[in-house]
């Protein structure tokens, strides 16, 4: 697990491990700046949390395939095919950020060393 920074002020925290990524959120709830990039990334499911969380589904260049706003606990959501990050953050912040489909992060500039392929 590594800490990242953005120039936006987004904290990420890099999931990479299987313990790492099966627990997510449950965890390590995101909190305020905080989001939790999962490496590799797919469906993803909210049992056992408490909060709401926005979801966003990344391709490997960093194309937002898919956003779910104020995802509830006790759901599931599927991935879109070819994707390869989940960036969880607290719920109502992903618009902010501009995360919306069609809208690119570059990942691979910041996090290349980390991010697995």
């Amino acid at each position: 697990m590594k800490q990242l920074s953005t120039r936006e002020g987004l904290d990420i925290v890099v999931m990479q491990s299987f313990s790492e990524r099966f627990t997510g959120a449950i965890t390590r709830p995101v909190k305020g700046k905080n989001a939790l990039l999962f490496s590799p990334g797919g469906s993803i499911h909210t049992f056992f949390m408490r909060q709401k969380i926005d979801v966003v589904f990344l391709d490997r260049s960093g194309l937002v395939l898919k956003y779910k706003k104020a995802l509830s606990p006790w759901r599931v959501c599927l991935a879109p095919r070819k994707t390869r990050y989940v960036l969880e953050l607290n719920a109502h912040m992903a618009r902010g950020f501009g995360l919306k489909p069609g809208n690119r992060i570059n990942l691979r500039e910041k996090y290349n060393e980390i991010l697995t392929d």
